[in-house]
């Protein structure tokens, strides 16, 4: 995930069996220059696949909890 200064998202990449069908959240994102507190803040259901782009989204900004963070 791609995140621009003021907190838009600019790209993704996914990668895997179901990525057309997730990559969609991103591009409607993108489309309506929702920011990665919006996305955040969007109910992403439990156990899904789409629960995958909030953990990225978070990952995005050193947040997630379940994706490796590496040390700067």
């Amino acid at each position: 995930v791609l995140v621009g200064s003021y907190g838009e998202i600019l790209g993704a990449s996914i990668i895997g069996p179901d990525a057309t069908n997730l990559i969609t959240e991103f591009s409607l994102a993108m489309q309506g220059e929702l920011t990665v507190s919006e996305i955040i803040e969007t109910t992403h259901p439990h156990p899904t696949l789409s629960e995958a782009l909030r953990e990225a989204v978070l990952s995005a900004e050193k947040r997630a909890i379940h994706v490796y963070q590496r040390a700067k």
